[in-house]
């Protein structure tokens, strides 16, 4: 495999991770009991939606088929979120946990993002460059935007709603 295959490969993974989290931020959102969580998720899947757009364009400009990529983590940490959160009743306990996920999801994208701008640098590919700039500072901004939704009042809430405050 050479780097322009490389690079190739990772826009096919990240085109499976963006659509799989179309279903899974809507899932999530679903779950959110705070407000403030659920127009943040709700928020993230517009982007989203720009975000599987701009692969495509990157993808046909280093000439690769977007689809027929498969990131089994996504799924995987998908899957595993939908199994912890099925049957969960709404508090701030599954907020806490729909954060958790969430920003397990940016991370995954902020590296993959990260790794394909670097590639798309070097190889002086500036259509993907400018694109791929634009998704990861997106994902940075969620990821962000989420922390501060968990740090004010839903990690304090779940901790006070488990009992576990004394044990600080």
């Amino acid at each position: 495999m050479d780097i322009h295959t490389f690079l190739q490969n990772e826009m096919r993974k990240l085109h499976d991770t963006e659509t799989q989290l179309l279903d899974g931020l809507s899932f999530l959102a679903g779950k959110a009991r705070n407000e403030d969580l659920r127009t943040a998720l709700l928020e993230h899947r517009s982007e989203t939606v720009e975000h599987v757009r701009r692969i495509e364009q990157i993808c046909a400009s280093i000439q690769c088929p977007a689809s027929g990529g498969v990131d089994t983590v996504t799924r995987a940490l998908i899957a595993e979120t939908q199994t912890l959160l099925q049957n969960a009743p709404m508090s701030s306990i599954t907020d806490a946990c729909i954060i958790a996920a969430a920003q397990k999801a940016e991370h995954l994208e902020i590296a993959s993002y990260g790794t394909a701008l670097a590639l798309a640098d070097e190889m002086d590919h500036d259509i993907a460059k400018d694109l791929l700039e634009k998704t990861l500072e997106e994902e940075k901004k969620a990821d962000k935007r989420l922390s501060k939704i968990a740090s004010h009042g839903i990690n304090e809430e779940a901790v006070e709603l488990s009992g576990q405050a004394s044990m600080r």
